[in-house]
């Protein structure tokens, strides 16, 4: 079915003050439903993202682990991995450390 098309008549003001309504109506009933599929898309998106980073967390604790208990028996490869996560983390926010 075809969507009707609304004409108004300019000489009669209660005719064009309902065309102005109906089009209004129909306008914003579809910028509600593009609000709303934009909201979705994003909730969508922002759960989607937590996820991800959920999952980065979770990976990048589990070889950290890894590494450290693979190392246990050997305390200078322990220590530089110490050294190597402490880089990674001051690197990560933004600081520089300089050892004298």
């Amino acid at each position: 079915m075809g969507q009707r098309v609304l004409t108004h008549d300019p000489c009669d003001p209660s005719r064009f003050v309902f065309f102005l309504h109906r089009a209004t109506a129909s306008t914003s009933s579809d910028a509600a439903d593009v609000v709303a599929k934009v909201d979705a898309a994003k909730a969508a998106w922002l759960n989607q993202r937590r996820v991800y980073r959920q999952l980065r967390h979770t990976k990048s604790a589990e070889y950290w682990n890894d590494m450290v208990e693979a190392n246990q028996s050997d305390p200078h490869k322990l220590w530089q991995l110490v050294d190597d996560l402490l880089e990674l983390s001051c690197r990560h926010r933004g600081f520089q450390l300089v050892f004298c």
